[in-house]
């Protein structure tokens, strides 16, 4: 099992740590206990339903943990990056996301087939059609976000995708910040915030955003999906809320000329996928 590499940024403080204790000798029990619930784990497919079982196996290994000669000593907020770093390393395995993104309700498969879709053909909407200066798109920071929410579906736990929408926010409010003190304005607001954002997501088209969003909410624990990363992951939810049901009213765009350039972008999506499923 891997985790985060140096490229990702340590995603998961403490992951390398916990790995390296487990392969000592004195954790053969602990790592006894977390194979065979991973090896439960695997018995048939992973489905979103297995958020519980989950939950209930970290409950339960935190008192062995705390008692281990391994851990006896470390502080509180260490034992808690051993924790989320136990869950990150439960939920390495690609298949198991993949899995579980698979068995998500076919309502929520079919609006993320629709989302991504749409999301392509929106490729049209430009930062005036939503009162965003230009700077802010071309700006070294969006690209950083943009990057950052497309390697959201390259790594597999829900830590790790959580951290990826954090840090890819924290990168566009920083630049609002920096845009606004260069400008001499004051600092960035909400609202000056989620438009931005919204752009930022529509470029990076994130595959499989909803389910993605929905995997990160059942499957991080509940205990840590609190702060600023929930409120990044709200925010995430918002922007695609709004580009699912856009239209020329939300914009500044003439409506004719929305419905044309809307037109147009899906006739390609249409002549794209008919051309590869010929291929």
């Amino acid at each position: 099992l891997e985790g985060g590499s140096a490229e990702e940024g340590g995603l998961v403080p403490g992951y390398d740590e916990l790995c390296a204790l487990l392969r000592e000798p004195l954790a053969a029990p602990l790592q006894g206990m977390i194979d065979s619930f991973v090896k439960a784990l695997l018995l048939r497919p992973p489905r979103p339903s297995d958020h519980g079982m989950l939950h209930n196996f970290l409950g339960a290994m935190e008192s062995p943990f705390r008692a281990h000669k391994l851990w006896r000593d470390a502080a509180e907020d260490e034992m808690l990056l051993t924790l989320d770093a136990l869950e990150a390393y439960i939920l390495s395995d690609p298949a198991v996301v993949a899995s579980v993104l698979d068995n998500m309700p076919p309502a929520m498969l079919e609006r993320d087939e629709r989302l991504t879709r749409r999301m392509w053909c929106l490729q049209f909407i430009r930062a005036e059609h939503l009162d965003v200066s230009k700077e802010c798109l071309t700006h070294p920071a969006a690209i950083i976000s943009r990057r950052l929410l497309q390697r959201m579906g390259e790594v597999p736990s829900p830590q790790e995708k959580l951290e990826c929408i954090f840090r890819a926010a924290r990168v566009v409010f920083r630049m609002l910040n920096e845009l606004a003190n260069r400008n001499g304005r004051p600092a960035a607001s909400a609202d000056d915030f989620l438009p931005v954002w919204i752009l930022v997501v529509l470029r990076a088209q994130p595959p499989r955003l909803l389910a993605t969003m929905e995997y990160v909410s059942m499957f991080r624990s509940p205990r840590r999906l609190c702060g600023e990363r929930h409120y990044y992951l709200v925010q995430l939810q918002t922007a695609a809320a709004f580009l699912e049901a856009v239209d020329a009213q939300a914009l500044t765009i003439d409506g004719q000329e929305f419905e044309r350039q809307l037109a147009e972008r899906e006739g390609l999506f249409e002549a794209r996928r008919a051309a590869a499923a010929a291929a």
